[in-house]
């Protein structure tokens, strides 16, 4: 998934290759809850407030007719990461398996367009991307489509468990 500024590029890189087929759609959001919302979202004229690539890849998989949906590794456990800084700004701990035992950096929180999120700004944001997993749930109940979050730990709470050590028998 790109923005839409990188769709024509990517047209014209791939027009060679025959396996890669670049398709858009839109991104127009459509949250009441009905079923109006989805015959939109399953002819491509709206979605769920696509707020990461989580929520568009779930969304295309509905749509191109997957029946069961396993996701691995979306944990949102960033809420333990925010904090403020003495400078008033809402700040992600920047902290990675590879640093070792060095002190973990506060790294202001930026949006995508400038500027620092206010708290209230941030916490809306993240609750559009919340609120798209519970509508893409229901989207999905609408097909017979199964989603399944087996990330062990995850805030998400819009779809049905499933252990992947047990699943992937590992």
């Amino acid at each position: 998934m790109v923005p839409c500024e990188g769709l024509d590029y990517l047209k014209e890189r791939f027009k060679l290759n025959a396996n890669i087929t670049v398709h858009d759609f839109s991104v127009y959001s459509m949250e009441t809850d009905t079923k109006l919302d989805y015959w939109f979202y399953s002819n491509f004229y709206a979605a769920p407030h696509i707020q990461n690539v989580i929520v568009g890849s779930i969304f295309l998989a509905i749509n191109f007719g997957f029946k069961e949906i396993n996701v691995l590794g979306f944990d949102h456990s960033w809420f333990e990461e925010v904090r403020v800084n003495a400078e008033n700004q809402v700040c992600l701990i920047d902290r990675h398996f590879y640093d070792g035992d060095s002190k973990p950096a506060l790294v202001p929180f930026y949006k995508v367009f400038g500027g620092v999120y206010k708290m209230h700004e941030a916490l809306v944001t993240h609750a559009k991307m919340f609120l798209g997993y519970h509508l893409l749930n229901k989207y999905a109940k609408t097909g017979d489509v199964k989603i399944y979050n087996c990330t062990e730990g995850s805030y998400v709470d819009a779809f049905e468990r499933k252990n992947a050590i047990i699943y992937l028998n590992i």
